[in-house]
C-alpha cells in the first residue's frame, strides 16, 4: 500500500487566537505537531488582519479576550462573505456556561470547554 502524505502547502491552516502567550504557544505547538500549518494571533484585531492576509481553514479562538472577544471575532467573521465557510471554534472554561451560549449565538460552529 502506497501512502501519500499531503504536500506542506496542502495541509490545513489553523488560525489560533489567544491573548495568553503560554497558552498560544502550547496550542500552536500541539497543532503543528499534529501536522497542521499554524498561524497565531494574540488578539481579535490581529486575527482579522491574518484572515485578510492568508487563506485560513479553521479559526480556533479564546472566547474571553480583551478588546475583541472571541464572540465578537466570530460575528466579524460571519459578517464577511469571503469567510462564511471558515469554521470557527471558540474555547471557554467549564465554569462559564453562559459563555458557551454566547459563543453559539455569535455564529461559532463549535465550543471547546476547558477543564
Amino acid at each position: 500500500m502506497d501512502i501519500r502524505y499531503p504536500e506542506p502547502d496542502e495541509r490545513p491552516r489553523i488560525l489560533v487566537v489567544e491573548p495568553n502567550r503560554t497558552n498560544l504557544g502550547v496550542l500552536a505547538r500541539r497543532l503543528s505537531e499534529a501536522g497542521y500549518r499554524v498561524t497565531t494571533a494574540d488578539s481579535g484585531a490581529t486575527a482579522i488582519a491574518e484572515l485578510y492576509r492568508l487563506p485560513i481553514d479553521l479559526v480556533l479562538a479564546e472566547l474571553n479576550m480583551p478588546r475583541m472577544s472571541g464572540a465578537e471575532l466570530a460575528r466579524a467573521i460571519r459578517g464577511e462573505v469571503q469567510w462564511n465557510d471558515v469554521p470557527v471554534m471558540l474555547i471557554t472554561g467549564k465554569s462559564d456556561p453562559k459563555g458557551a451560549v454566547r459563543a453559539y449565538e455569535s455564529g461559532a460552529d463549535d465550543v471547546i470547554l476547558k477543564p
